[in-house]
């Protein structure tokens, strides 16, 4: 689906009530920073799930408090004052504490478990309240930094969602790899490569050129076509720049260690590392 049908939308879309809409808008926030800013959503392992839902609630629970009563609908919300209810333990606290209209069930189980474990629990589990209070507060101003109110960040959270069904999609495709298995196929193989090099490490042996050069190939090819997956608006730098230097990085180690060839009829820019990503990969379709 079009990223502008998404958008359109979400714009137009009718809520039963105040909190419906809030855990909506929170939950696409939430997977738009999931998405983009992989490195700082660091939930403790086994805890994912568990971590998420209560970011969504805390998330929700601040849209909110700063849309008040006067906002006819959430997506007005500014998003610097979402996240200011969430700058710290003792300010979140009191925004629950506040809340003029009782949230439902699970919502308000997740709201009042931060209170409670915050109060009540020993210092590990308030550690673990405070990273994710602390994401939550990311996930808001991480969206801030780029958009005044919820309404400016619908256009980014249409292309995550088509990014989503992208990854999820065996068919998905782009002209600058044909060919290419699906995403979610392709990073299941990056991450087996990941795996078996760290493995390798741990045992003290040394990576061979060939190793090396397969991880950085792979991973330079999966970035690559993530961003073209993503659309060429509202790119994430910090990908982008990855993305480039991950293509730099193969480029650098071909010219290190071997002169590889070139797949046929290719004529890239030399000094275009994101066009050498692909033309390697190619070369390394045809002959894997």
């Amino acid at each position: 689906m079009d990223a502008e049908v998404i958008a359109a939308q979400l714009r137009a879309a009718v809520f039963p009530d105040r909190w419906t809409e809030c855990s909506t808008w929170a939950s696409g926030l939430q997977s738009w920073h999931g998405c983009v800013h992989l490195e700082l959503w660091s939930p403790t392992e086994g805890f994912e799930d568990e971590t998420a839902a209560w970011v969504q609630a805390l998330v929700a629970c601040a849209l909110h408090q700063a849309a008040g009563d006067d906002t006819p609908a959430v997506r007005f919300t500014s998003l610097a004052r979402a996240s200011e209810l969430l700058v710290d333990a003792p300010t979140t606290v009191a925004m629950v504490d506040s809340l003029p209209e009782a949230p439902p069930g699970e919502l308000a189980s997740y709201l009042a478990s931060v209170v409670g474990q915050l109060e009540q629990g020993n210092v590990e589990v308030q550690e673990s309240i405070l990273q994710i209070i602390g994401l939550s507060h990311a996930v808001l101003a991480n969206h801030a930094a780029q958009g005044e109110r919820l309404d400016d960040r619908i256009p980014a959270l249409a292309r995550a969602s088509v990014l989503g069904l992208a990854l999820a999609d065996d068919t998905y495709s782009h002209p600058a790899y044909p060919g290419a298995p699906a995403l979610s196929q392709h990073l299941s193989l990056v991450r087996e490569l990941q795996e078996s090099q760290d493995l390798t490490e741990l045992s003290g042996q040394a990576l061979t050129p060939a190793d090396r050069r397969a991880l950085l190939l792979q991973t330079a090819a999966f970035t690559d076509r993530w961003l073209l997956a993503w659309g060429p608006d509202d790119q994430p730098a910090e990908r982008v720049e990855q993305a480039r230097a991950l293509a730099e990085a193969l480029l650098q180690h071909d010219q290190d260690h071997t002169a590889p060839s070139r797949a046929p009829g290719s004529t890239p820019e030399p000094r275009d590392p994101c066009a050498y990503v692909r033309e390697q990969y190619a070369l390394w379709r045809a002959t894997a």
